[in-house]
């Protein structure tokens, strides 16, 4: 993984499916081109049942999650604090196939 401008985590996908969770606020995934595919705050909001699935949910319900099938390529995931807040995050990517 490389650390990229956007205080984030860029990653390339070999066509399989990912799940992008991180510790904080909220979490956005983007493509190649900046366009944003998936983003939430709290992740039981979205796709709560697919990452429960996955046996790798986050145990804190306040905690950010994002599940894709991703076609091969660069993609981005951003954290961004709440009410311009800042700190540190930790953003992690699993290989679910």
């Amino acid at each position: 993984m490389f650390v990229n401008d956007k205080a984030g985590k860029l990653f390339k996908n070999d066509d399989d499916r990912r799940v992008a969770q991180k510790l904080g606020p909220t979490l956005e995934l983007r493509d190649g081109n900046g366009d944003l595919l998936l983003a939430n705050d709290n992740w039981k909001d979205q796709q709560q049942t697919a990452i429960e699935q996955s046996g790798i949910a986050p145990n804190d319900s306040l905690e950010s999650a994002n599940l894709a099938d991703l076609a091969p390529g660069a993609y981005t995931a951003i954290v961004a604090g709440k009410d311009a807040a800042s700190g540190i995050a930790l953003i992690e990517v699993y290989n679910l196939r």
